[in-house]
């Protein structure tokens, strides 16, 4: 009897599962429904973050149009590794922005860019892109949108009250994808990881956890832990870093950078978006391989 189908045996996937393995690959989840369900939480935000849902799906589609069209590697391309990070360009563009012409085409021409700096990084660079071609490329457009004159969106004034951290680690789950003052996005985030796999669920609440705890012990503004901007960088990188070395001792380590990293950040004057996240996963692997030359073989 022939054996099971090589990878190069397998046939490649449809478009709609690769798009949607893309928008799931911002949390690490080539999985489909994972993609669906990101998608629809992303949607239950509000009217504006319907925009950004959309957004999100139209960026993973450009990426692997980009990806498909310069012949990258196939088996990223069915795994959707090259529409995350345009994904989340087009979120972060109607996150910013009101729907418009110049808005549109803000976010098709840096969602192609994210494209195209994800894979020289991947080539050239001997550290994971993750998060880094959406951040510099949204920065980017943030300021050629102000620049243009563009209309911001105004989104409604978070609820002030006293510290919450159950809704801190809800949000810090759903502001990932910039989606803030809604639980059921954060819940429905979580379901869609442990779609995919339930471990990564549990270390995406271990990161918010350690985020809104650390946020709250060094301080930080109740307003601002509530609304998880202290815990999505540390979801991000407990899961990276987890897939990097499996335990729990690096990944907790990576969120705990990532809090100081957020905090650090008023003072560059940028919106900090993922780039914690990134320059945390960079740090706690620089030290990984500081202990490999330092240890004794």
């Amino acid at each position: 009897m022939p054996g099971p189908p090589t990878a190069s045996q397998s046939p490649a996937p449809s478009w709609p599962v690769v798009v949607f393995r893309g928008v799931g690959q911002i949390m690490f989840q080539g999985h489909a429904l994972t993609g669906v369900l990101f998608t629809a939480g992303i949607a239950v935000g509000g009217a504006a973050a319907v925009w950004m849902a959309a957004a999100g799906v139209v960026g993973s589609l450009t990426g692997a149009v980009v990806a498909r069209a310069l012949r990258f590697d196939p088996t990223a391309w069915a795994d959707g590794i090259n529409g995350f990070n345009p994904a989340l360009v087009g979120m972060a563009t109607f996150f910013f922005f009101k729907p418009s012409a110049p808005a549109a085409g803000l976010f098709v021409g840096f969602a192609v860019a994210a494209t195209l700096l994800a894979a020289a990084v991947r080539r050239y660079v001997p550290v994971p892109a993750y998060t880094m071609p959406f951040v510099v490329c949204t920065w980017v457009l943030h300021a050629a949108g102000v620049r243009l004159g563009l209309d911001p969106v105004a989104w409604p004034a978070p609820v002030t009250h006293g510290l919450e951290i159950s809704e801190a680690v809800v949000e810090g789950l759903s502001e990932v994808m910039l989606i803030g003052g809604n639980p059921y996005t954060g819940l429905i985030f979580l379901a869609a990881i442990a779609v995919s796999n339930w471990r990564h669920a549990a270390l995406a609440v271990l990161g918010a956890v350690v985020g809104a705890v650390l946020a709250v012990y060094h301080g930080d503004a109740d307003d601002n832990v509530n609304l998880g901007l202290y815990g999505y960088n540390a979801v991000l990188v407990t899961i990276a870093v987890y897939l990097w070395r499996p335990s729990l001792l690096a990944p907790l380590l990576g969120a705990v950078v990532s809090v100081v990293i957020t905090e650090f950040f008023p003072e560059t004057g940028l919106p900090a978006l993922t780039a914690p996240f990134v320059l945390a996963a960079w740090a706690v692997r620089a030290v990984g391989r500081a202990e490999q030359s330092f240890l004794p073989r």
